[in-house]
């Protein structure tokens, strides 16, 4: 069975995916569907279980959400009663010393065989299924991966200039943003190429470029708020832009409010 649990951020999606590992951890289901606890002193379950996320901040939450619940779910922290406890006594129709117990023995397997906590994300997962198979796929073993941001904002910021370059409003809007920016610029005595980090990558050109703004715009914290941004600014009339470059003038460059209404 797959279960797909979609959740926007901060709504609780580390809390489930780490309840349903536990829930994987201490026990089994039947034949009919009944989840049971696992019997038996050893407890290397923990080795048939992959948790893939996407970043290794994700991972390294996930790792520590699941040990700390187990830690207070056998009673060897002083955090209070368990927000898994009673979920768990109900999934498995056990009470809460056998589901104590096995929490306690799972986290003593786990710990003593910490590398085998499978966690990770999604590209060290595929790496780790590549390297396996490196003769029958014809690669060298020892591969090393190579991840070059500069080149995907390089093709991000061309396929926006041909688009815009293609539709005549637009460019005119484009074209105004670009005039006000290298007036900005110069006033300042800063650079007045908006496309400086072509060829020195976008690190190195700062946030006021179209670089250095694709590079923020490609942040995991921007994309969190991308839908209701681009809610906001694509009116017909263009009102909530000018509304809001009015009232944040002098804080923020044109630059960014320009590029979030394209986005």
């Amino acid at each position: 069975m797959l279960k797909v649990i979609r959740a926007s951020a901060g709504s609780g999606k580390t809390y489930t995916l780490a309840l349903e590992y536990i829930s994987l951890l201490l026990g089994k289901k039947d034949d009919e569907g009944n989840l049971s606890l696992y019997r038996g002193r050893k407890r290397d379950y923990h080795r048939h279980i992959l948790a893939v996320t996407f970043t290794n901040k994700a991972t390294a939450e996930m790792k520590q959400r699941i040990v700390k619940e187990l830690a207070v779910l056998a009673g060897m922290r002083d955090n209070g009663e368990s927000s898994y406890l009673k979920e768990l006594c109900g999934r498995f129709n056990a009470s809460e010393y056998d589901v104590r117990k096995a929490s306690k023995q799972a986290l003593t397997e786990l710990l003593f065989d910490y590398s085998n906590f499978n966690v990770s994300t999604i590209d060290s997962f595929f790496q780790i299924v590549l390297r396996t198979f490196a003769a029958e796929v014809d690669i060298p073993y020892d591969y090393d991966v190579e991840l070059d941001d500069n080149y995907v904002l390089q093709v991000g910021i061309y396929e926006f200039l041909s688009k815009i370059s293609s539709d005549r409003k637009l460019y005119s809007q484009a074209l105004s943003w670009l005039s006000r920016y290298v007036r900005t610029q110069l006033q300042e005595g800063d650079s007045w190429n908006p496309f400086k980090a072509a060829n020195a990558g976008a690190k190195q050109a700062g946030s006021n470029s179209l670089f250095g703004l694709a590079s923020v715009i490609n942040k995991e914290i921007f994309r969190g708020v991308h839908g209701a941004m681009e809610k906001y600014f694509n009116d017909e009339n263009g009102g909530n832009i000018d509304r809001f470059q009015r009232s944040v003038e002098g804080y923020v460059n044109r630059s960014d409010l320009f590029l979030a209404k394209q986005i």
